[in-house]
C-alpha cells in the first residue's frame, strides 16, 4: 500500500487513513486552487457545493492538477476497498470542496432522506481526505447511531483520510471552520456498478 497505513476506529464502520500520496501532490493542488478557484462568496447558510466552491472530477480532467487528483482518487478507491474488504466497491462521485471561515455542516447521513434518496441512496461509504490542514476548527464528528455521543471528533490533518458508512450508523458533520480555509477532496463509493462515477474523456 505504499507506505499507507489504517487506524480502525469502529471496527466494520470507520477508518483512518495516513500517507496517501507525496506532499508534493497536496501543495501543488493548493497552489492551483489559489490561483484558479478562489472567490470571496462566503455565505454562512449555504454549503460549499452551492457556492462556487466545489470542483467536481470531470472538471478536474485537462487541468494542470488532472494528474494530482488521479492519484487520490485511486488511493482512496484502493483504501476504501481494503478497510471494508468489498473490491467490488467503485467511485460514485469525487469532488475538491473548499471550507471556508464560519462554515460548518450539522450531522446528517449521505444515502438520502425523502426528499433525495432518489438521488443518493446508492451510496454506501463516505471518504473525506484532507489537502491541508492549516486553519482552525472545521473537525468531522461521527455519531453513534444509538446513543447519538460523538465516536470521533477529528482535528484534520494534512494526507489524511477518513473513511465512514454513508448510511444512519454513521452520521456525520464538519465543525464550524474559525479561521483559515479547509480543502478536502470528498468522495462517495458504491457497490453498484451502474452507479459508478461516468468519466468524461
Amino acid at each position: 500500500m505504499d507506505g499507507m497505513k489504517e487506524t480502525v476506529i469502529k471496527k466494520d464502520y470507520i477508518y483512518l487513513w495516513e500517507d496517501l500520496v507525496d506532499s508534493a501532490d497536496l501543495t501543488k493542488i493548493l497552489d492551483w486552487w489559489e490561483e484558479n478557484k478562489e472567490n470571496d462568496l462566503n455565505d454562512f447558510d449555504t454549503l460549499p457545493w452551492f457556492e462556487d466552491s466545489a470542483l467536481y472530477y470531470n472538471e478536474c480532467i485537462g487541468t494542470p492538477i488532472e494528474k494530482e487528483v488521479t492519484k487520490i482518487r485511486d488511493k482512496m478507491l484502493e483504501a476504501a476497498r481494503k478497510s471494508y474488504n468489498k473490491p467490488e466497491i467503485v467511485p460514485n462521485t469525487t469532488t475538491l470542496v473548499q471550507w471556508k471561515e464560519g462554515k460548518y455542516m450539522t450531522a446528517h447521513k449521505d444515502n438520502g432522506y425523502e426528499n433525495d434518496k432518489d438521488d443518493l441512496f446508492m451510496r454506501e461509504f463516505t471518504a473525506v481526505m484532507y489537502i491541508n490542514d492549516d486553519y482552525e476548527g472545521g473537525e468531522t464528528f461521527v455519531l453513534d447511531e444509538e446513543s447519538g455521543d460523538e465516536v470521533i471528533s477529528y482535528e484534520p490533518k494534512k494526507n489524511t483520510m477518513l473513511i465512514f458508512r454513508s448510511d444512519a450508523s454513521c452520521e456525520h458533520g464538519v465543525k464550524e471552520i474559525t479561521a483559515g480555509r479547509r480543502l478536502t477532496m470528498s468522495m462517495w463509493f458504491t457497490t453498484l456498478d451502474e452507479y459508478e462515477e461516468p468519466l468524461n474523456y
